[in-house]
């Protein structure tokens, strides 16, 4: 009897510390959970919570980074983003449309509140902007024009930018000379508009002498400097170099500068004002007028459009006052 007592307490025993150990693991996976649950918490935060505010994601496309202009948009962008409390999800292209319109595709696919374009062709995004006018996505263009309907277009009047370059160019010439006007495809309005502004000028002028030289303007400043260079070699007797941009007024300060024998006296516009174009008005007797295109400003107003967009209504083109710079007034140089 005493043998069959104490192995029955033994037994028990046993089974109690059993069920003693199967109680001390129960909590672990718990324990282990915990952690996974609050990373998987702050994951989901991070990938839904705009920065604050009204909580409107807003997507951006630019064309090009490489010039101050853009950097400036961008800078407005930001800046006024900041201000509203929107989020932004930034996409640089860099020229090429194939993968602009990729781009977009994703950002509409990701359902932002709207897009903003700064486009290289005008008819390279034709259909995307359609697809995300459709979804209900607006679509504010800067800069240069598109070939469809789009919520808003802001801009610089870039053919008052050439025109007004041009009439202080033929003050500075005495109405008389030769320039020489460095165009680019006729793809961007921008630039094209500036042009255009300029020719209608210099033909109401029959003592000036216009010779164009195209250049592509896919090889930033060091393309520019050598377009120019070639063309001053064909001719130069050339009094005034048109620039089409910053970059190309830069491009053509370089060249100036490393022949100072043969170009001392040739003067040069900047197509749009950037610091450094400022900079070389004060500094140097070659870069004798500028044009700001406002870029910061275009940026702004770009982005107090978002709001007023939303709902899906639809507004005139917005022109940005530029302001035309010389040796006269450069010290009052504003972005």
């Amino acid at each position: 009897m005493k043998k069959k007592f104490i192995v029955s307490v033994l037994c028990w025993i046993m089974i109690l510390a059993f069920a003693g150990c199967g109680k001390q693991e129960t909590p672990a996976p718990e324990a282990s959970d915990a952690p996974k649950e609050e990373a998987q918490g702050s994951e989901n935060e991070e990938q839904t919570t705009p920065a604050s505010g009204d909580e409107i994601e807003v997507g951006i496309l630019y064309c090009t980074l490489y010039e101050e202009f853009g950097v400036k948009l961008q800078k407005g962008f930001q800046e006024q983003a900041a201000e509203e409390g929107y989020k932004l999800h930034e996409v640089n292209y860099n020229l090429d449309v194939s993968k602009g319109s990729d781009e977009m595709e994703n950002l509409i696919n990701m359902g932002v509140d709207a897009i903003i374009l700064w486009p290289s062709d005008p008819a390279a995004f034709v259909s995307s902007v359609d697809k995300a006018m459709a979804a209900g996505i607006p679509v504010i263009v800067v800069d240069s024009s598109i070939e469809t309907e789009c919520s808003v277009f802001i801009t610089s009047d870039h053919y008052t930018c050439g025109k007004l370059q041009a009439e202080e160019v033929v003050k500075m010439m005495d109405g008389k000379g030769k320039v020489l006007l460095i165009t680019s495809p006729p793809i961007m309005s921008s630039m094209t508009d500036r042009e255009n502004g300029a020719l209608d000028v210099f033909k109401e002028y029959p003592d000036i002498e216009v010779i164009s030289q195209l250049d592509d303007a896919m090889h930033g400043r060091e393309g520019f400097a050598t377009t120019v260079e070639n063309a001053l070699t064909a001719n130069p007797d050339v009094d005034f170099v048109i620039s089409s941009c910053s970059d190309c007024a830069l491009g053509a300060l370089t060249v100036v500068q490393a022949y100072p024998e043969k170009y001392a006296n040739v003067k040069i516009t900047g197509g749009d004002c950037s610091d450094e174009v400022a900079t070389a008005i004060k500094d140097t007797d070659s870069m004798a007028v500028g044009y700001s295109l406002k870029p910061v400003t275009i940026a702004k107003e770009a982005m107090g459009y978002v709001k007023k967009t939303l709902d899906g209504s639809k507004f005139d083109t917005v022109f940005v006052d530029g302001e035309l710079y010389t040796d006269e007034n450069i010290d009052s140089f504003t972005e």
